[in-house]
């Protein structure tokens, strides 16, 4: 029986609206040091990468908590998400066990915390099976 499809939480919706446009407003900075700090190319180059690495650390959260949430939610396995990533299921597993997929989690669904937020590095599975909205 094939699986049924779910529909995205609207926390998770609005929590990654509000990380695309973190992220859209980045690189506008990005594309503005590009342009107008020519002059002086150790200057551009360390403001270019501020710029970039900025970009890169809202990414990276949007992507630890999406593989968290496809692992959490049970709706995919590891597999499909190291496909869609480019990436090994061992980097998967690491990202849905990182502090940051765990304190992007708990932006948005604080009562279901792993066990992570407690100390000891692993998943709570109390919470295996209930809805995330």
């Amino acid at each position: 029986m094939p699986k049924q499809a779910q529909p995205v939480p609207d926390e998770l919706t609005e929590w990654l609206a509000g990380e695309l446009e973190t992220i859209a407003t980045r690189l506008r900075n990005a594309r503005s040091v590009a342009r107008h700090q020519t002059d002086d190319a150790e200057r551009w180059t360390l403001g270019m990468l501020s710029a970039i690495t900025d970009i890169e650390t809202s990414s990276r959260r949007a992507v630890h908590l999406l593989t968290t949430y496809g692992l959490r939610s049970e709706m995919t396995t590891a597999t499909p998400i190291a496909r869609a990533c480019g990436v090994t299921i061992s980097t998967v597993t690491s990202r849905a066990g990182s502090r940051l997929a765990s304190k992007a989690w708990n932006e948005i669904w604080p009562e279901l915390k792993t066990r992570r937020d407690s100390g000891s590095g692993e998943v709570d599975q109390s919470d295996r099976g209930a809805q995330v909205r």
